[in-house]
């Protein structure tokens, strides 16, 4: 993410991005396994932060909340054909009006059960190239 922004517009755009709910892939053939993965709700932190953080995603919608509080919702497509696996948010609801019909691009990775994902700020044209140095969430299934 941008260096300097809000925790929150952090981690709306990291979910919105979220490479999680289950989703049609954009350029990938993704056989419906990685859909299935993350459907459900996930819970965990962001990196640098003690700000408790949730993702649920059901079909192609998510919705993150930051510290108990909704961020945003959206739905997503996933391109599981890269390393790391692709995914862009498209917000219809959030707590930060301007982000509102953005798009927001992101990178993630499942690992033993946990995903990781960072994502770019709403609007911004460009992708992650990678989690370091990112403000980046870490999240397990319930």
């Amino acid at each position: 993410m941008i260096t300097g922004l809000k925790p929150v517009t952090m981690v709306m755009a990291f979910f919105l991005c979220l490479y999680f709910a289950g989703c049609d892939t954009v350029a990938g053939n993704d056989t419906g396994n990685e859909t299935t993965e993350l459907e459900g709700t996930w819970t965990g932190t962001e990196s640098g932060s003690s700000s408790a953080a949730k993702i649920i995603v059901s079909g192609h919608s998510i919705t993150a909340y930051l510290g108990g509080t909704e961020i945003y919702t959206g739905t997503f497509t996933l391109t599981t054909t890269t390393t790391p696996k692709y995914v862009d948010t498209e917000i219809s609801e959030s707590s930060l009006q301007q982000y509102i019909g953005k798009s927001s691009k992101g990178i993630y990775k499942i690992e033993d059960g946990v995903l990781t994902i960072t994502s770019n700020e709403p609007g911004d044209p460009n992708r992650p190239e990678s989690f370091l140095n990112r403000r980046t969430f870490i999240v397990t299934k319930e």
